[in-house]
């Protein structure tokens, strides 16, 4: 998998007075009245500090090892558009944060300084302050708004119990996501929550020239971002073992020609709920999901009853039930015998599983290439999205988990329909945010 490291900008800032700028026509070489004075630098606390989105962060939370790294895209935050919001050591909502980008460092680094005041830090008189910041990344780029927070009252649980606030409502394709300079591309929606406890001296003695640095020196947190959507894979290992040699088998009528997800969850939630990231912490964080989040009134747009020997499964062409899924060079490339990949994204996905309400969880549904000497020899197969056993479904997946990838290593298509096939769940790896703190 194409992994590259990116780094970003951005965690805490805002000036506490919007400044506005007017334009103004006139000979002299003076700054219009209204105009800031670019040698008058900001007042209040000054921190910088280094941003990135690779793998390199300091601390994680214990479940968040091992995972699989993310490829650019999947790493990519628009930092211009990301939202950083600032809270006090009980959660409660203080004020949004923006930061100053500087110029671009070594390795794809970003740095970033931020001035700002902040009643809350300036009413400490010693020892250590600790707050929160919570990061939004990509949420427009899938539909997603932010309707805000107020000021003391406002809490972390409250915005992620409210999920309307960022409800994502534009349907995930996998070209817009992995291709960056289409009209229409989307980006991969994050989400991450940090709290950090830092000395009341040290920020009050720091000054837009002499910032505190907070990346300085080991030890430190991180600001975890991540994914709101799930990945799912399909692997083309059908009737060969070991390596894909393509003049080798490409031909082979039984390759996978094409792969569509049946059955989706129409919208996600850029936050996951508030108990995902409280769980057996003292203080909540981001963390892999246990659970899904799904936004009130999400939709799923449910698939056909699910049969093996199904043919209504085979024939029917409904489009608003069928995902494309596309080849996936980066999941290719990274794998050691280069089998071919087909991948979709999605939201999350719920089947509560109860007496009173039970639906037909996606499954997937492969067409295989087929003879093309032999016109209707092309087979086209359903298969669960389920555990397996020794190449068997055993139980349907009633969740569908964000920032995870379900693979399906397709391994054997017979004659008769029949198929085998092996499976796993990867975590994927967090976005990082390092922000260490100073001692």
């Amino acid at each position: 998998m194409h992994y590259i490291t990116r780094y970003f900008t951005g965690v805490v800032a805002a000036i506490s007075a919007a400044v506005s700028l007017v334009s103004c026509v006139g000979d002299s070489n003076k700054l219009c009245p209204d105009e800031p004075d670019p040698d008058v630098r900001p007042v209040g606390v000054s921190i910088r500090f280094d941003i990135s989105s690779g793998r390199s962060s300091l601390s994680r939370a214990a479940d968040i090892e091992a995972e699989k790294p993310g490829t650019s895209a999947e790493d990519y935050i628009d930092t211009g558009k990301m939202q950083f919001l600032l809270f006090d050591d009980e959660q409660r909502f203080l004020q949004n944060l923006t930061p100053e980008v500087a110029a671009e460092k070594e390795s794809g680094q970003y740095s970033a300084l931020v001035t700002f005041k902040e009643p809350y830090i300036e009413q400490a008189t010693s020892g250590n302050v600790t707050f929160y910041i919570m990061a939004l990344a990509n949420g427009s780029y899938m539909g997603g708004s932010w309707a805000g927070a107020i000021r003391e009252k406002t809490t972390i649980a409250d915005l992620c119990a409210a999920r309307q606030n960022t409800v994502l409502t534009v349907k995930p394709n996998f070209f817009y996501l992995t291709n960056s300079g289409l009209r229409d591309s989307q980006r991969f929606p994050m989400a991450g929550l940090q709290h950090f406890t830092v000395s009341v001296e040290a920020l009050k003695a720091s000054t837009y020239e002499k910032p505190v640095d907070l990346s300085a020196g080991t030890g430190g947190r991180t600001l975890n971002m991540l994914r709101a959507l799930a990945k799912i894979e399909v692997i083309d290992k059908v009737n060969y073992e070991g390596d894909y040699i393509e003049e080798q088998y490409e031909n082979d009528p039984r390759r996978i020609d094409k792969a569509e997800l049946v059955g989706y969850t129409a919208s996600g939630n850029q936050l996951p709920l508030y108990s995902q990231w409280a769980r057996n912490v003292e203080r909540p964080e981001t963390q892999q999901v246990v659970a899904p989040s799904i936004p009130s009134g999400a939709g799923y747009i449910e698939p056909p009853v699910f049969s093996a020997d199904n043919d209504d499964l085979v024939n029917f062409v409904n489009r608003s039930m069928l995902t494309d899924m596309y080849y996936d060079y980066d999941a290719t490339m990274a794998r050691a015998d280069k089998a071919p990949v087909n991948s979709v994204y999605i939201y999350e996905f719920s089947n509560s599983s109860t007496e009173s309400v039970t639906v037909q969880s996606p499954f997937v549904r492969i067409t295989t290439l087929g003879d093309p000497n032999s016109p209707g020899s092309s087979v086209v197969l359903p298969f669960r999205l389920g555990e397996y056993e020794d190449g068997k479904c055993v139980r349907e997946l009633n969740e569908i988990l964000r920032n995870h990838i379900y693979r399906y290593e397709v391994t054997q298509i017979n004659i008769d329909g029949t198929y085998s096939l092996n499976w796993e769940v990867v975590p994927m790896s967090t976005v990082d945010i390092t922000i260490p703190p100073f001692n």
